[in-house]
């Protein structure tokens, strides 16, 4: 799957300037109901076809910083399980 989403995902997203960006978030805004998502239905296209781009490299889990501080989230756990 990755030899065929990787370009794909790659080519459909020329603007991206950094792999893994996040858009900011203000958690001060009181306007705002919910941030992130909490079901797969909150994910917008671009999230999934990085789920199916992913190589499983481990990369983004060894650069968590909560990851590192020994909380159970998995960056790449998040990605895998979203197929």
């Amino acid at each position: 799957i990755h030899l065929f989403m990787a370009p794909l995902n790659f080519g459909l997203k020329p603007e991206r300037k950094s792999i893994g960006q996040l858009s900011y978030i203000n958690l001060d805004d009181t306007s705002i109901e919910q941030f992130g998502a909490a079901t797969m239905k909150d994910l917008g296209w671009e999230q999934i076809m990085d789920s199916y781009a992913c190589i499983q490299c481990f990369r983004c889990q060894e650069v968590c910083p909560a990851y590192n501080t020994g909380k159970i989230l998995s960056p790449a756990a998040l990605e895998i399980n979203k197929r």
